[in-house]
């Protein structure tokens, strides 16, 4: 009994390493009878502890592999195996372990998105201290903001999605990698992926913010309407400012992203802070001191930005220079956010391409979405200037808590990829992120309802524009829930690089809620049928992607591929 057990063993083990243990023992003596042959005095003891060693390792790994079939598994050439034995060297396994890494509760995932999201309420709080601070002092100023926080804020929300969610997700495929083969070339991969995105995100930033300044007085007087067209000089001033920051909060984007990708949210929520109060008492000093108006606030916002991107800069390059005194402590450099390493190089052509197989379908849904949901800030103010005030702030405030929704996704994002390859785990984390996300939804939905009820004069002084703010604020919390919830499916989706499936379902989900727009319009609900047809985008989309990810084809079924 006992040889056939030896015997099936060796077969396994032959297929599985090309000879089986009698074999391996066998050469392992041949080779220290001609490694030791020169030097007699080596300790026996010491040599048969570190054989035992060697050989407990092959248990191990065997143990490992019991489950799977042939196909499967991979494995280093048994000459380099045998290498690595007699140096010292580990042997690694290449295939994802599942006992490496646990399943992330809901109260994690939930500690973890509270500082994600008020990283990214950055750009929500400056532009809701802009309208804050414009509406207290001018209503047609109020009511300008929002066109121009529309071509500008929209167009960089385009880009800035496309390249932090490639951030992120090549930044946390590299940490895997990285963690399984543990060697310095694979350590350092994150830190090639950070100088690439943020390189190559910043010329596109610059290219696209001057093609704006070009066009932005006739596009911004097409879009308010024949009966807005007061708005146009505040407007256009206000979007020709924020356009000079317009690459710098792209590049802020990218390494908020390789930050948060490595489960390190604090330094982002560091920088976010010294923003908010930057940026506050910048547009105090620029309305109530300089008189400046809606010009002031628009360079308060931003000198905001450029004090975070340099925070940024500068923890990212002192990381490299800490990381370079613990070069051998290859731990250190995986837990932490990756380092920028100067000088700043350009991507190679391989690099860029391994980024736009993310970048550009995210692009692309981004686009759908900002088209949409700016046609919908569109039928608000084309009825006027007090409509579209109100529409302006209720936007403003949708988004603030909108970013809720972004902090979930990039918690999928950050967790969920380590879990795939396991379906079961796979499952498990979706559900858990879709619990944390109805929670954190709940309570964007109740307290954004309490800003227009109780607090709308700390926005304007036209009552006309606070009923109509009043108004709004049901249909907008049910956005906001329904938003949330769909956008931690929708980050699911991402880590799993199901992206060409969100490209398909994008446009038919807009064309829908477009359809319910003028269906809305046409029954009398006034301003609020934007807000219904948003309501309806949302939960389209959450459906669409819940179906996606319980689907045979779901990406929680696959194993995430190295590029």
């Amino acid at each position: 009994m006992t040889t056939h057990k030896n015997q099936v063993r060796d077969d396994y083990e032959r297929r599985c390493f090309g000879s089986s243990r009698t074999e391996r023992n066998s050469r392992s003596a041949r080779v220290r009878s001609l490694r030791f042959a020169s030097d007699e005095e080596e300790d026996d003891e010491e040599e048969d502890a570190r054989t035992k060693t060697i050989l407990y390792k092959f248990d191990e790994l065997v143990k490992t592999r019991i489950m799977m079939n042939d196909e499967e598994i991979e494995t280093e050439p048994m000459d380099v195996l045998l290498r690595k034995d007699l140096e010292g060297e580990p042997i690694e396994n290449v295939q994802p372990s599942p006992q490496t890494s646990k399943v992330t509760s809901v109260a994690e995932l939930i500690a973890f998105t509270l500082p994600t999201m008020a990283i990214w309420l950055c750009d929500p709080i400056l532009s809701l201290l802009d309208t804050a601070m414009v509406g207290l002092t001018s209503t047609i100023e109020l009511a300008a903001i929002s066109p121009a926080s529309v071509y500008v804020g929209h167009t960089c929300y385009i880009l800035c999605s496309a390249f932090a969610v490639s951030a992120t997700t090549l930044i946390a495929s590299d940490r895997i990698i990285a963690r399984r083969k543990n060697t310095p070339e694979a350590v350092e991969e994150d830190a090639k992926t950070v100088n690439d995105v943020l390189v190559l995100s910043s010329m596109f930033g610059v290219a696209v913010a001057v093609f704006l300044f070009m066009f932005h007085v006739p596009a911004l007087t097409r879009y308010v309407g024949a009966n807005s067209l007061d708005l146009i000089p505040y407007a256009a001033t206000y979007a020709a400012i924020r356009l000079v920051g317009f690459p710098i909060q792209i590049a802020c984007s990218v390494m908020q992203s390789a930050h948060l990708a490595t489960e390190d949210p604090y330094t982002p929520l560091k920088a976010t802070i010294v923003a908010g109060v930057v940026n506050g008492l910048g547009d105090f000093v620029m309305v109530f001191g300089l008189h400046a108006g809606i010009a002031g606030v628009a360079w308060a916002t931003v000198f905001a930005q450029i004090v975070v991107f340099v925070l940024f800069i500068r923890a990212m390059i002192q990381r490299g220079k800490k990381c370079d005194e613990r070069k051998n402590d290859l731990g250190y450099r995986l837990n932490g956010p990756p380092p920028l390493r100067t000088p700043i190089r350009l991507p190679s052509k391989a690099s860029m391409i391994r980024i736009s197989k993310i970048a550009t379908p995210v692009f692309f849904v981004t686009l759908v979405k900002a088209i949409f949901v700016g046609s919908t800030i569109r039928s608000g103010t084309a009825l006027g200037p007090a409509f579209s005030a109100a529409n302006g702030v209720m936007f403003t405030v949708y988004f603030f808590f909108a970013v809720i929704g972004d902090g979930v996704s990039q918690a999928a994002q950050t967790f969920l990829p380590a879990q795939l390859g396991d379906e079961t785990r796979a499952f498990q984390m979706c559900k858990r992120l879709l619990i944390a996300a109805l929670c954190i939804g709940c309570f964007s939905a109740f307290t954004s309802r309490l800003i227009p009820v109780y607090f709308p004069f700390a926005f304007t002084t036209d009552a006309t524009v606070a009923s109509l703010m009043k108004e709004i604020a049901p249909v907008c919390s049910l956005a906001l829930l329904l938003h949330t919830s769909s956008m931690a499916s929708e980050g699911c989706l991402l880590a799993g690089r199901d992206t060409r499936f969100m490209s398909l379902a994008y446009v038919p989900n807009a064309l829908l809620a477009w359809l319910g727009l003028g269906f809305t319009l046409s029954k009398g609900f006034g301003i609020q049928s934007a807000w219904f047809a948003l309501a309806q985008f949302h939960f389209v989309r959450l459906l669409v992607n819940s179906l996606r990810l319980l689907s045979k084809r779901s990406p929680l079924r696959r194993s995430l591929k190295e590029d």
